[in-house]
């Protein structure tokens, strides 16, 4: 619910209504069904029985993918937060947030730290490969949570990019890039992922329709135009 709430906002432009601050929810733990049981669950190593507050962490496991999507949309929801704060205000002579600073870092210093999170990621969770067309094989539910994970992250980069000014040409080549990740996914995926990848390719466009607010020589055009 929490990230379907954050990406709505994102792609539609609404409010985030289900916030970070105030849920306080645990990450599902990172466990197969096949290890649930009547009396407990398998762990890594032994059988726990009852209830565990603390969720497991899994590598092995899909959830593993899933959990890390979940982060990014956390960073998601602050990273609007910042985009929003950076836009100018006149809501009335106190501003709030002059009582309630923060300093926020760096659009660089987020995406580094996204990237390393990103890296040390288990390779099946970076790359969508098709194995058998037409069965759910647990290679191809790890290719699904890969291609979760990449078109997510390239929604993270379109939103942390568009919180800084950039010209053409930066703008340009983040687009292609954004672009190529996509066709590194199989089309199928691309398929079970559906509309939502419209409004992540539609965020490319925005990112390109900003730079038609100023005058453009004639050679920015044509990188635009090639780009779209």
């Amino acid at each position: 619910m929490y990230t379907l709430e954050v990406y709505s906002s994102i792609v539609w432009g609404s409010i985030i209504r289900c916030r970070e601050a105030q849920s306080q929810v645990s990450y599902p733990s990172e466990i197969n069904d096949e290890s649930f049981s009547d009396i407990g669950y398998q762990g890594v190593h032994h059988l726990i029985q009852g209830y565990n507050p603390q969720p497991m962490k899994n590598p092995s496991c899909w959830l593993h993918g899933w959990n890390f999507a979940t982060e990014l949309y956390r960073i998601l929801e602050h990273a609007m937060d910042d985009f929003h704060r950076r836009r100018p205000t006149s809501a009335g002579p106190l501003s709030p947030r002059d009582l309630f600073g923060r300093n926020s870092p760096d659009q660089n210093v987020v995406l580094a730290k996204i990237m390393s999170m990103h890296s040390e990621l288990p390779h099946k969770f970076k790359e969508a490969k098709l194995v058998r067309l037409g069965k759910a094989s647990r290679d191809e539910i790890f290719s699904f949570q890969a291609a979760n994970i990449s078109a997510t992250l390239q929604l993270v980069r379109m939103i942390l990019f568009t919180s800084v000014d950039a010209t053409v040409d930066q703008k340009c080549r983040v687009a292609q890039e954004l672009l190529g990740g996509f066709a590194k996914i199989p089309v199928e995926f691309l398929r079970a992922i559906s509309s939502p990848l419209l409004h992540h390719l539609a965020g490319i466009g925005s990112i390109l329709g900003s730079v038609m607010e100023g005058p453009l020589s004639e050679a920015a055009y044509h990188e635009v135009r090639d780009v779209l």
